[in-house]
C-alpha cells in the first residue's frame, strides 16, 4: 500500500531460519492487512527467549572456557598436528566440474551404513577425508596418508536442548573443525565410526558455538576446506 516499504538488512541466514523469517513477515503483513494495526507485543517472546538461552549457553564466559579446553585438547593432543595445506590451493587455475547426481541413488550406501550403526553423513565425510588427504599430500599418494586431516563442517544447531529452538528465526548454524584420523590401511567404516563419535562431541551445546577465529587463537588451526552435508526432506509422493 501507499507509504509502505520493506528494508533489507544484510545478515546470515540458514536454510531453517530464512523460511521462518519469510513466514513471520507473511504473518505480520496478514495481521496488519486484516486489522490495519501492528501485531500485539510479545508475539515473538518465545523466539527471543530461545535465542537468549542459545547465546548464553554457547557464548557465555563459562561456555567459552569449556569450549577452549575441549577444542585445544581435541585438535592439538598428541601427534595430531594439523596438515599445512599449500597456499596454491586457492590460487590454482584448475576448474572443478560439479556433477549432480554422481550417484543415481544412495539407498544402498545408506543401507550399508545403517547396518553398521552409522549415518550416511559420517560415511560421506569419511570418503571425503580420503580424497582430501590425497589432494593435500600428492607426493605421498600410494605410500601413506597424513595421520589426520582437519576440515570444516557446518552445524545446524537446531537439535540442542533449548525450548523453541526449532522455531527460532535467528540463524544458529556454525562452522567448526572436524579432525579425521586416517591411515592407508584404514577401513572407511572405521573412519566413519570415529567421525560419528566426534560429530556428537563437537555438536554439544558447550562446544558448538565457537568461532574459527577463536579456534585459530587457541590452537593455531586454520580451515581451508569446508563440507556442508545437507539432506533435503523427501517430497511427498503424488498419489
Amino acid at each position: 500500500s501507499e507509504g509502505s516499504s520493506l528494508t533489507k538488512h544484510v545478515r546470515r541466514y540458514d536454510a531453517v531460519s530464512l523460511p521462518l523469517v519469510i513466514l513471520a513477515l507473511e504473518k505480520l503483513w496478514r495481521t496488519y492487512a486484516s486489522n490495519n494495526r501492528s501485531p500485539e507485543e510479545g508475539t515473538y517472546t518465545l523466539s527471543s527467549s530461545a535465542f537468549n538461552v542459545f547465546i548464553n549457553s554457547t557464548r557465555s564466559p563459562a561456555a567459552t572456557q569449556t569450549a577452549r579446553a575441549f577444542w585445544t585438547n581435541y585438535l592439538t593432543s598428541g601427534k595430531d598436528i594439523p596438515v599445512k595445506h599449500p597456499h596454491a590451493s586457492f590460487a590454482s587455475r584448475k576448474v572443478r566440474h560439479y556433477r549432480p547426481r554422481l550417484l543415481e541413488s544412495v539407498t544402498e550406501a545408506e543401507r550399508k551404513s545403517n547396518e553398521r550403526g552409522l549415518s550416511f553423513q559420517s560415511l560421506f565425510l569419511a570418503a571425503y577425508a580420503f580424497v582430501h588427504a590425497k589432494l593435500v599430500s600428492p607426493g605421498r599418494i600410494g605410500t601413506r596418508f597424513p595421520e589426520a586431516v582437519t576440515i570444516g563442517v557446518y552445524l545446524a544447531n537446531r537439535s540442542l536442548d533449548v525450548e523453541g529452538l526449532l522455531e527460532l528465526t535467528h540463524p544458529t548454524f556454525n562452522v567448526v573443525p572436524l579432525k579425521i584420523e586416517i591411515s592407508v590401511d584404514a577401513s572407511i567404516f572405521d573412519v566413519a565410526k570415529n567421525i560419528q563419535r566426534d560429530l556428537h562431541k563437537i555438536g554439544q551445546i558447550e562446544n558448538c558455538g565457537v568461532s574459527l577465529y577463536e579456534i585459530y587463537e587457541w590452537t593455531g588451526v586454520r580451515i581451508d576446506s569446508c563440507v556442508n552435508f545437507l539432506k533435503l526432506p523427501e517430497r511427498e509422493k503424488q498419489g
